[in-house]
């Protein structure tokens, strides 16, 4: 099981596009997706194949709430169900700052007018006696 997350409309939370991969030698049969209330069919996936939920119709939306945000949830098929738990990752809250649009940001990041600066500090800086 992957996902993908994309910002949820109306801010604070995440919407996920699931894909589940088939890596045995039988077709997992009549698969799902169930996270957080939000379920999805996915048919069958035969051997080596994978299927996804629609992208148009993403799960969720799941909310940054607590320390780890995550959705729980099941992955069905053939009648037998598996937990799983997907962690939400902290990217998809990030935005510019105000009165900058993403383009900018992208903008910024394929110019190639980036800076460094480095200083060297002693290891044994308010240490009594060589290390």
């Amino acid at each position: 099981v992957d996902f993908r997350a994309s910002p949820a409309r109306g801010g604070g939370a995440a919407s996920l596009v699931v894909r589940v991969t088939n890596r045995t030698q039988h077709a997992l049969r009549d698969a799902s997706v169930s996270l957080g209330g939000h379920d999805a069919r996915l048919g069958d996936v035969p051997p080596g194949g994978s299927a996804a939920t629609d992208p148009k119709r993403k799960m969720g939306p799941f909310g940054y709430d607590g320390v780890s945000p995550e959705a729980e949830g099941t992955v069905s098929a053939g009648g037998s169900s598996v937990p799983v738990r997907l962690r939400l990752p902290a990217s998809v809250m990030l935005s510019p700052v105000r009165g900058r649009t993403m383009e900018d940001v992208a903008a910024e990041l394929a110019g190639g007018a980036w800076h460094s600066v480095s200083v060297r500090r002693s290891a044994a800086v308010g240490v009594d006696g060589a290390l």
